[in-house]
């Protein structure tokens, strides 16, 4: 049976960092500020603040968090650094645009079960339960059931009757619209996880990838063949940025002409990244269906 704090943490759709690296080793947060309490995934036991075991699962907690600010921060090209709270505690935001911080709670476990070792437990089981999309793990689903929910659908405990991201097979349709233009749509073969890049290079080639490649049917790009399709069509964005490779090794990039005021792209990766680096983002930022 599920716990009742497993129950709860998957009835948020967005979950922050410091929640969610209780949430990895193995905790519900979301009743310590009303009742002093951590409540264990495995059984639902409280755990009072100051105990010899909150004490082992806050240095627990730290160090998933360091994990947490390094993946986040490399996929979405930002950095996160600790300031300070109205309520004078630490809280982690972008030094780009300070958000709260608050992230799509699906893609933050694809990030951890798929990109690092954490083992979670609980994945396969709430997949399962439809509690989860598919496409953080197909495996734990047989391929009948994964065809009928497909990859993105998932439901909240509290409304198990509506499904998010329900599954809609579209193959092909035109359209002629009253002017007599006619539209043609074909199905995407990759979709968004859902969390899009915050830096300027980093947005401007996730567009890249939706428009030249999703929204033409086409599939995911590799790191390679992003790159050659970028130096294809550099015609179209040689006002606004020029990338290029040094004998076959990492993929550089400025940006040309920043509008008046504005600084150059401040990316993470100091403007220059490996093709492993890139394909790795892919993975972050999309999934094939």
């Amino acid at each position: 049976m599920t716990s009742k704090a497993l129950r709860d943490i998957c009835g948020l759709g967005v979950w922050t960092l410091r929640d969610a690296a209780w949430i990895f080793v193995g905790y519900s947060p979301l009743q310590l500020q009303k009742d002093g309490h951590l409540y264990r995934l495995a059984g639902n036991e409280p755990v009072a603040i100051g105990s010899l075991e909150y004490r082992k699962a806050e240095e627990d907690q730290k160090l998933m968090e360091e994990t947490l600010i390094d993946k986040v921060g490399n996929s979405l090209g930002t950095e996160f650094v600790l300031s300070k709270s109205k309520a004078g505690t630490d809280l982690l935001v972008s030094v780009d645009e300070k958000p709260d911080n608050h992230l799509d709670r699906n893609w933050l476990i694809d990030q951890i079960v798929n990109f690092t070792d954490v083992d979670v437990w609980w994945v396969d089981k709430l997949i399962g339960d439809h509690w989860l999309p598919a496409y953080i793990n197909s495996d734990a689903l047989s391929p009948r059931m994964l065809e009928e929910r497909g990859m993105q659908s998932f439901v909240y405990p509290e409304d198990q009757h509506t499904i998010i991201n329900a599954k809609v097979d579209i193959k092909s349709v035109t359209e002629v619209t009253a002017d007599g233009s006619v539209i043609h749509s074909v199905e995407a073969k990759f979709f968004s996880k859902g969390v899009k890049p915050r830096t300027k290079f980093y947005r401007w080639l996730y567009a890249v990838i939706e428009m030249k490649f999703m929204d033409e049917g086409l599939p995911l790009p590799t790191a390679r063949e992003l790159y050659d399709h970028l130096q294809d069509t550099s015609e179209n964005h040689k006002d606004k940025w020029k990338i290029w490779r040094e004998d076959g090794g990492k993929i550089h990039w400025t940006e040309v002409n920043p509008p008046e005021g504005q600084n150059k792209d401040p990316a993470r990766e100091a403007k220059s990244m490996a093709l492993g680096t890139l394909s790795t983002r892919l993975d972050d930022w999309f999934s094939k269906k």
